[in-house]
């Protein structure tokens, strides 16, 4: 993992031009890293498994004038070829957060699954003797327990 960890940062730092790492082509990587993002936060997904390997049509959606950010964004498959996106954003060298295609216009940071956090209130609840609220941050927890019993969760549930 530290290995993986190690290949995304130098990726988004040769991508941002924070450094100029000698064997990274930011262009040439765009999707290897963009795969290594993915296959690290699909760890923290709850229902669904990322397609190691599915990453595809990566590109620079945009770029900060001084080169310092970008963002970047991919097609992939999850659960045995059902279709998603991506898009990370990238400052500095850092992947400050993801957005997926089931909860377009919300990034987050990687690692941190809509539905873990949702999970990780209700045993905080449950330890405290209280009930979990529906709602957290603006996250409406029955609709999307309803979302995944039709089969409609992505990969950031």
């Amino acid at each position: 993992m530290r290995t993986q960890a190690i290949a995304i940062v130098t990726w988004a730092m040769a991508l941002t031009g924070t450094c100029h790492a000698q064997s990274v082509n930011p262009q040439g990587d765009l999707r290897a890293g963009m795969n290594e993002i993915v296959s690290v936060d699909s760890r923290g997904w709850m229902f669904n498994r990322y397609d190691y390997g599915s990453m595809r049509n990566v590109r620079v959606e945009s770029r900060s004038q001084g080169g310092s950010s970008a963002v970047v964004i991919g097609n992939y498959t999850y659960n045995g070829g059902r279709p998603g996106w991506v898009r990370a954003q990238i400052q500095n060298g850092n992947v400050v957060c993801v957005e997926y295609w089931d909860f377009a216009g919300r990034c987050r940071p990687i690692g941190r699954s809509y539905s873990w956090d949702l999970l990780n209130s209700m045993a905080t609840a449950s330890a405290s003797g209280g009930a979990a609220p529906a709602r957290s941050g603006g996250y409406n927890a029955q609709d999307h327990q309803r979302a995944c019993q039709s089969g409609a969760c992505g990969p950031s549930n």
